[in-house]
Order: structure tokens, then C-alpha cells, then sequence
């Protein structure tokens, strides 16, 4: 659904609910073509009435910057009866990588002589090669539905934090409340952050129903780790008010953090060579341990640029591009020590590269940033690289 190239399109039409968990029945149909005349069918999984209505409205999207898509649109009767009902154009709203631009935008063309049942929809493209999302397709008449009052029962997630223990097993409930009269169904979501998996499922709550059971089972160890959580989350499918969406059950560590240690908080390194600063750890841990850096401007001398390391190495910690060279410290650039699960010893690396520029010592100095919980060093790193 998503497309990869342009990461814009995350937003807008194409935010997921939760970032860990697929939505199951929440999708758009990714539309391409190479040349026009070719239809594109889209039937849906059983037939749908649009009798009464006067049009045929589409959420369409396109990308951003195109002018002219065009689509010829024919719909399919139960019976086999195809209609053309007429063609759409649609352009791309302005964008940039900076901007949300993926957005559905609304067309509708006449169900005039329609069939009262529809098995299918036939896009035609008309015109060069292009792409489209169709986000959702329905039989529009004008005016509104009647508003009915209605008094809906109400869904809410807490959150419960809970010591981990040093052995067994205890089995715990996520906090979920629910209030009002009546019942309905809702959607849950539930994550595990420190496995990164992940599940969903419905619920009918019944009628005088006062909470849905959300077990999780807590293992206590020995070994530290960071605060260990198990998310749930909350829609409403039919018949139902979320008010407090997410919560969950945090499992708070209660064993010994381990400290750091540093062989030398000085590194040197030719041209072309990689500075490196290395730590030790005085226990194993059970996930790692993580800690990132900042760069500052060096107190004396030439600091090391953009240009002065691995490219690749900055674009993935940085997010930014080489271009145009700059000191480190005005990027947002986060070198980073990571210690493996298990292990005691790793390492923050600057991998330097060369150049055919005589120039005179360059510097870097790393600032690790403070984290909500875990052991981080207090050490400021410093580096110089020698001209090769």
C-alpha cells in the first residue's frame, strides 16, 4: 500500500493505526499501468447495492506533481452488465519530501442506467503510464442521514507497572474498563516491545460486560534489562466509544544496572581509518545496551565534516545528505554505542575516509545524551584524524 520511494507517503491517507501491527480490513488498492486501454478490476469480496444513489464516488490518490490522470470508469452488474459511466481526471497536489501530499481526493461520475447490484468496478487508464490508490469507492445522493441520538457504551485501557522478580512466573491483566449500557465490538491491538510481535483481534463485549481479559505472563530473571512493555490498543468496530486508546502492563527491571567502563576516551586515527573508542560492560544484560551520541564543536582546531566520513556511514545515522560539506555538529548525526545481549564489550566508531586535499589535523568531539533509564556513559568522546 505504501509507496516505498517516497516517504511522504507515510502520512496523510497513509498512516497505519499502530506502527507495530498490521490492520486487518484497513487497505487501498495500488493501481499501475504502463500504457492506456488495459481495465483494471476491483470487486469487492461480495456484491454491493448502490440503489438510490444518484452518483458513483471514488477516493482517488495520485502522486504529487502529476497532471492529467485520467480513468475511465464502468461498473459490473451481478448479472454480467457492464455500464460505462463516464471518466475521471485527477491531479497530484504540490509536494516536496517536506510536505503530506498523498491525499484522497473525491470524483464522482453518474449511476445513470446502472445496474442496482455491483459484483465489479473497471478503471480504464486513459493516457501515458501512471499510478493511483483507490481508497474507497460508494453510492452517493445528496443530503445527509438522519441523526439519531444514541448513547454508546465506552472503552478505556489503563496502564499497570508491575516488578519483574527474580524467578517464576506471574500472570497479570492489562487494565480494560469498560461503561455505559449495551455492548458492541471493538478491535484489539497488542504489541510486545521488547520482541517486536505482535497481534489483533476482535471482541464482542456483551451487554453489562465490565471488562475484556488481556492476560500477560511476567517472567522474572536475574539479568537487568530495560523497563520490558507489553502495549494494548483500542478501535471501535461497531456500536462503541474509545476514550483512553492505549495502555498496557510495563515490567519495571529490578536487578543491578551494569556500569561502563572506557579503554580511552581518546582516539586517533590516520586518514582513510576509523576513529574508534571502545567500552566494556561489567555484566551481561539481557536485550544489549544502547546509548547514542551527539557531535559538538570541538574547543580548538578544524572539525571533521560531511565530507571527512563514509558517506554511506552519515547518510544512515543522520538522515541527511553529504552535501554541502559542514562541520558534524551541525548535523543531526547520532553515533552510537550499542553492546550486544550477552557481551560486555562494544564500541563507537567514526569510519574516516581520503581525500587528495593537504589538510591540517581534524577534530570531533562526541557528547553521549542523557536517556530516561540505563546506564550511559559520562564521558566526552574526543578524536583527531591525520591528514594521510
Amino acid at each position: 500500500m505504501y509507496p516505498p520511494e517516497d516517504r511522504n507517503a507515510l502520512r496523510a491517507h497513509f498512516v497505519p493505526f499502530l506502527w507495530t501491527v498490521p490492520e486487518p480490513g484497513r487497505y487501498a488498492a495500488a493501481l499501475s499501468w504502463s500504457a492506456a486501454g488495459s481495465p483494471i478490476r476491483l470487486a469487492p469480496a461480495r456484491p454491493v447495492t448502490v440503489a438510490g444513489a444518484r452518483d458513483l464516488a471514488l477516493r482517488v490518490i495520485v502522486p504529487p506533481n502529476t497532471t492529467g490522470t485520467r480513468l475511465d470508469v464502468t461498473v459490473v452488474g451481478t448479472d454480467g452488465r457492464r455500464s460505462r459511466l463516464g471518466e475521471v481526471r485527477i491531479d497530484g497536489l504540490p509536494g516536496t519530501d517536506d510536505t503530506t501530499s498523498y491525499w484522497g481526493q473525491e470524483v464522482r461520475v453518474p449511476l445513470k442506467d446502472a445496474p442496482a447490484r455491483l459484483a465489479a468496478i473497471e478503471l480504464t487508464p486513459r493516457g501515458g503510464p501512471g499510478r493511483a490508490w483507490l481508497l474507497d469507492a460508494w453510492g452517493w445522493k445528496p443530503g445527509t442521514p438522519q441523526a439519531r441520538p444514541e448513547r454508546l457504551p465506552r472503552l478505556d485501557i489503563g496502564t499497570l507497572r508491575v516488578a519483574e522478580g527474580d524467578s517464576g512466573t506471574k500472570t497479570y491483566e492489562i487494565p480494560v474498563t469498560v461503561t455505559g449500557e449495551g455492548g458492541g465490538v471493538v478491535r484489539l491491538f497488542q504489541s510486545n516491545d521488547t520482541t517486536f510481535t505482535s497481534r489483533s483481534w476482535l471482541v464482542t463485549v456483551q451487554p453489562g460486560q465490565r471488562t475484556i481479559r488481556v492476560p500477560i505472563d511476567v517472567t522474572g530473571d536475574s539479568v537487568w534489562n530495560y523497563t520490558e512493555n507489553q502495549t494494548l490498543a483500542a478501535k471501535a468496530e461497531r456500536g462503541f466509544v474509545i476514550g483512553s486508546y492505549y495502555g498496557g502492563i510495563s515490567t519495571v527491571n529490578d536487578d543491578p544496572e551494569p556500569t561502563l567502563s572506557i579503554e580511552s576516551a581518546s582516539a586517533r586515527a590516520a586518514e582513510g581509518e576509523a576513529l574508534t573508542w571502545r567500552f566494556s560492560s561489567s555484566a551481561p544484560t539481557e536485550t544489549g545496551i544502547f546509548a547514542y551520541t551527539l557531535p559538538q564543536a570541538p574547543a580548538s582546531g578544524v572539525e571533521l565534516s560531511t565530507t571527512d566520513v563514509d558517506p554511506d556511514w552519515f547518510t544512515l545515522l543522520s538522515l541527511e545528505p553529504v552535501q554541502p560539506s559542514r562541520p558534524l555538529s551541525q548535523t543531526w548525526l547520532v553515533p552510537y554505542l550499542f553492546i550486544d545481549p550477552d557481551a560486555t564489550t562494544g564500541e563507537v566508531t567514526v569510519p574516516t575516509i581520503t581525500d587528495s586535499v593537504a589538510e591540517p589535523d581534524e577534530f570531533v568531539e562526541l557528547h553521549f545524551v542523557d536517556m530516561p533509564e540505563g546506564p550511559v556513559p559520562s564521558t566526552v568522546l574526543t578524536g583527531v584524524v591525520t591528514d594521510g
